[in-house]
Parts: C-alpha cells; sequence; structure tokens
C-alpha cells in the first residue's frame, strides 16, 4: 500500500494493481483505493495543505494515519477507508485562559512522532507535534508543543519562544521531549539573525531542565543517538544555501553542565537533519554542495573529527543558484 499527499492536502492510497509490458518489462500499474481532500484544504495560500516538514505517519496498528497539515490543524485518518477518525486545531489545544485575539495565524512544519505503550508494541501511548503561533502587539513567534494521548486528547501543552526545527523527538524510554528552536536576534525584516537554542523537555513533570544556546547560530533540526544520550544538528544558514556552517554535537545526560561541542567547521550550510546510525558511529548530514567526504573520531578525543577522504558528485546542470546536495558521513573506526 503507498499513501500520498499533495500540497492540498489530498490524500491518496493505492494497492499493488495490475501488470503491464513497457519496453519489454513488467511495470506494477498500482490501482487507487481511495482519496480525500482534508476540509478546508486547496492550493490558495490561505488554504490548508502540506509543505516541507509535513508528513503523513502511519501507525503500527497499519490503520491510523497521522498527519499534520500547514496550519497546525491534526487529521487521524483510517488507512483502509480515508475516512477522518479524529480532527483536533490549534484552538483545541490551548488553555482556556489564553487570549486568542493575539494570534495571527498558526502554522506548523512538523509531523507526529510515536510513542507506543511498553506492554503493547501496537497501542500508542501518546504522540507529539508542535505548531508555531505568530503573535501581535508586538510581533512575537512561538512553538507549541503539544502531546496528545493515543485515542487523540490532549495531555499537556507547552509555549516556547521561537521557531521550532523540524518534529520533535521522543527519547525510546519516553521519559523526554528533544527539540531545536530558533530565536529572532535582529531587526533586520527581510534577513533576520537567528540564535538556536536546544530545548528538552521533562516528561514526568514536564520541566525544561537543559535549554542552552551557543553564539548567534542558528540551529537545524535535531537527531538524536538514544544508545548515547547525543544530539547533532548543523547550522542551516540561508535555508541551505549557504558557504558555511558548523556541525554541533551535545551530551544531554549530563543537564547540570549543558556543553555544546563544535565536531567539524563545514563548508556549507545543513539543509537536513543528521541520521545517525543505531549505534551512534556514522552520521550521514545533507548540505548544498555537491561532495561527499567521511571522517572517523580521534582516538585521543571523541570531541574531534579527522578527515577521511573526499569525493566530487556530479554538479547539478541547473543555474549556480540552485541548491546542491551533498551527503557527510562520520565513520568511527575501531580496530585493534
Amino acid at each position: 500500500v503507498i499513501i500520498l499527499a499533495c500540497y492540498c492536502c489530498c490524500c491518496f492510497c493505492y494497492s499493488e494493481g495490475s501488470a503491464v509490458r513497457v519496453d519489454d518489462t513488467d511495470v506494477t500499474i498500482p490501482d487507487l483505493l481511495w482519496q480525500i481532500a482534508l476540509p478546508e484544504s486547496g492550493s490558495n495560500h490561505a488554504k490548508r495543505g502540506l509543505r516541507s516538514g509535513n508528513g503523513i505517519v502511519l501507525a503500527r496498528d497499519g490503520v491510523q494515519l497521522w498527519i499534520v497539515a500547514d496550519d497546525g490543524h491534526l487529521f487521524v485518518l483510517d488507512s483502509r477507508t480515508g475516512d477522518v477518525i479524529r480532527h483536533v486545531s490549534p484552538s483545541e489545544v490551548r488553555s482556556a485562559d489564553e487570549d486568542e485575539s493575539r494570534i495571527l495565524r498558526t502554522e506548523s512544519r512538523s509531523s507526529v512522532s510515536i510513542h507506543y505503550n511498553a506492554n503493547n508494541s501496537n497501542t500508542i501511548s501518546f504522540v507529539v507535534y508542535v505548531i508555531t503561533e505568530i503573535m501581535s502587539a508586538p510581533v512575537q513567534e512561538k512553538t507549541r508543543i503539544v502531546a496528545l494521548y493515543g485515542d487523540g486528547s490532549l495531555w499537556r501543552t507547552q509555549l516556547e519562544d521561537g521557531v521550532a526545527e523540524g518534529t520533535p523527538i521522543i527519547s525510546n524510554d519516553g521519559s523526554k521531549i528533544i527539540l531545536n528552536l530558533n530565536t529572532i536576534e535582529s531587526d533586520n525584516v527581510r534577513n533576520p539573525a537567528r540564535k538556536g537554542h536546544s530545548l528538552v523537555l521533562d516528561l514526568i513533570d514536564w520541566s525544561r531542565y537543559n535549554v542552552d544556546s551557543f553564539e548567534n547560530s542558528p540551529y537545524g533540526e535535531a537527531a538524536y543517538d538514544d544508545t548515547n544520550d547525543m544530539i547533532y544538528w548543523a547550522d542551516p544558514w540561508r535555508f541551505g544555501y549557504g558557504d558555511r556552517g558548523v556541525l554541533y554535537s551535545r551530551l544531554i545526560s549530563n543537564h547540570a553542565i549543558p556543553t555544546v561541542t563544535r565536531l567539524n567547521q563545514l563548508d556549507f550550510s545543513s539543509i537536513t537533519a543528521p541520521i545517525v546510525s543505531d549505534n551512534g558511529d556514522k552520521i550521514w548530514l545533507g548540505g548544498s554542495r555537491s561532495e561527499l567526504r567521511s571522517w572517523k573520531g580521534d582516538g585521543s578525543s571523541i570531541d574531534e573529527l579527522l578527515p577521511l577522504w573526499k569525493r566530487s558528485l556530479q554538479r547539478d546542470k541547473r543555474n549556480r543558484n540552485s541548491r546542491k546536495y551533498i551527503f557527510y558521513l562520520k565513520c568511527i573506526i575501531i580496530s585493534n
């Protein structure tokens, strides 16, 4: 089964279809099972849709499709029929004493993170996603972290300054949420400087037990190495078009001393969250230069990376201002 969505928030479900011959090759043409346009969706900018960062997450039960739209509305669909099981609007996750008149609009560039019940791997314990609220008088950017129980009812919500980068991360044991945010640090409306912050929420009491920043750099979307309790991210200068950046890491278990480490100076800015291998010995990162690079850890220091090799990839044939793609690989080699 293949499930797709387009910008105007029309969802399409396909199943394996019939085979046809194309240039002496058997090609399977999928059959359309169902399609649905979510309420108030459309191609107009003011209409509900899906943008980069939003996504469709299929729960382990194979039935529930969790969707966060670009305006912060959450939908749960039945994957078999396309029927709407639940709909949660941004206003439903605010407390009764909040002044909604200050909110100019809501946005989201998040998908959902799902945590499952330890006693039943298919039962959803809770889900987390984030909404950006643009406030007036004065204009402010706030991130609302939303946690819902598995049945879609509200568990907890919390407001933080700044705009969240990507989807919040839930630790494997479900004890904490990890998220990077950026706050505006200048008055330049067209190209404001942004300062990054890493946030860790303790889900037992929802305390903000680890928030830090580093210089005036923007933070990209975080990746979490649950095995070693490390997070990684890189600078997203000029949204991936820049010619500078830094790959960072941070150990979050010792939250009494939140230390950010510069792992490597980059000659590009990132466009993706790093991807970390299960045992934490490799990192892949997408950027804006057509190169492939490899590093290994310095045996004398866990905070240093040594370059192994570099290869140029085929350049994009579009104009020079077009975005290029790069994949970085960190290799830690253990030898006898």
